[in-house]
């Protein structure tokens, strides 16, 4: 029996728009499920690094032509140090100072440090005397007690002045009145006086009886006595207003006090400034070299407690051949190089000295270049380098070439 198929131009239950929709919605959820599952994955583990990128580039011939240019330029430097250029040395010549105590004494403080750089007047240290500070001790005890003995005699000058004072103004009245009652005498005595010469005509004429005169006489013979009598009492007095003593006698009381407190003050402040010379100074600006005594050591004039180096008066001595010579004009800048630091140095031309057969400065080891050299005068610049410190009598060079170049 056949079985004949039947077929058609559409398939039965083909997929609709709203199919075909549904399916790429779900997709796209599904992609996005993937993506979020992905990204809590790689927060958790965390990124997991593949393997290292290999190159296979070959070595660049620029980078190759570089180091062999470096080296090149590296050998040739060395070759011209070594063979074509000549260090010239030299040392650091400059004025320097020992400060040292004006009398023995004992250390109490030193104020900078080596290297430390000080002005004019700053304090360096300080040094002391035990028995210099004793004898002002023992001055200024006795100046209290001069003092106060001083102060007690001015006190009982100042008494006794009061006490006189009063006297005197008791006596003053007393003057005064004797003055009143000689006037009031001498007024009586003129007019007894002038008395008598109107009544003695009168007694001549027999006008007047010999009694009234002989009275007027009796009178003015007790006036006379009274009148001489108040005249020495005021002559007594008068001199013993002139015996009371005065403030300027009393002031010529106190000059032994006085004159001994001013020697004492005077003795004083000169074991004072005696005492200010330990407190060591600066002379000039410059640098501490060294400081050669410490703390409560013992001192005297022999022994320097510093040594100070004068800034401005430091400067540089080399020595050159003297075919290169021309080579250091005056105003020329030079680099010279500290041989105990190696620090460089921004230097100046100063002026050239003379000729040498042979050069005073030469270390050991060093080549020492042509035997005929000049010295020449090199000025150091206005401020060193931070932490740079140079000695007199240090070791320096400045590299040149043989040829003059």
């Amino acid at each position: 029996m056949k079985t004949r198929l039947h077929t058609s131009d559409t398939a039965p239950n083909a997929p609709t728009a709203d199919d075909v929709r549904s399916a790429e919605e779900m997709l796209r959820a599904a992609d996005k499920a993937l993506r979020e599952a992905a990204t809590d994955t790689q927060a958790v583990d965390g990124p997991q690094a593949g393997p290292p990128p290999t190159s296979d580039r070959p070595i660049s011939r620029t980078l190759i032509a570089g180091v062999l240019a470096f080296g090149l330029c590296v050998t040739l430097c060395t070759m011209w140090s070594t063979f074509f250029r000549y260090s010239a040395h030299g040392v650091v010549a400059a004025r320097t100072a020992e400060l040292a105590a004006p009398w023995s004494g004992t250390i109490e403080a030193v104020h900078v440090r080596p290297g430390q750089a000080v002005q004019q007047g700053d304090l360096l240290a300080t040094v002391v005397d035990r028995q210099l500070d004793a004898s002002i001790e023992r001055l200024r005890d006795e100046l209290r007690t001069a003092e106060a003995e001083l102060g007690a005699e001015t006190a009982r000058l100042g008494a006794e002045l009061l006490t006189q004072q009063d006297r005197q103004l008791q006596l003053t009245s007393q003057y005064l009145d004797l003055l009143g009652r000689l006037g009031v005498e001498s007024a009586t005595a003129e007019e007894l006086t002038a008395s008598q010469a109107r009544i003695e005509p009168l007694v001549a004429s027999a006008v007047v009886p010999e009694q009234e005169i002989e009275s007027l006489r009796f009178r003015q013979a007790g006036s006379r006595s009274r009148l001489e009598s108040l005249r020495q009492a005021v002559a007594a007095l008068e001199t013993r207003l002139a015996q009371q003593p005065s403030p300027e006698r009393h002031a010529a009381l106190l000059r032994p006090w006085v004159a001994k407190v001013e020697q004492l003050n005077a003795e004083i402040a000169r074991l004072e400034e005696q005492r200010d010379w330990g407190q060591l100074r600066a002379p000039f600006a410059g640098s501490v070299v060294r400081v050669a005594a410490h703390v409560g050591e013992a001192c005297g004039v022999d022994r320097p407690v510093l040594e100070l180096l004068d800034q401005n008066s430091m400067e540089l001595t080399i020595y050159v051949p003297l075919d290169q010579v021309d080579d250091f004009p005056v105003g020329r800048r030079v680099q010279a190089r500290s041989a105990k630091s190696n620090a460089t140095l921004a230097c100046e031309v100063l002026a050239v000295g003379p000729a040498l057969t042979t050069a005073p400065v030469e270390r050991a080891g060093d080549d020492p270049g042509p035997p005929n050299k000049a010295a020449v005068y090199l000025g150091l610049p206005q401020e060193l380098p931070r932490g740079l410190t140079l000695r007199a009598g240090e070791s320096v060079s400045v590299l040149t070439s043989w040829w003059g170049g």
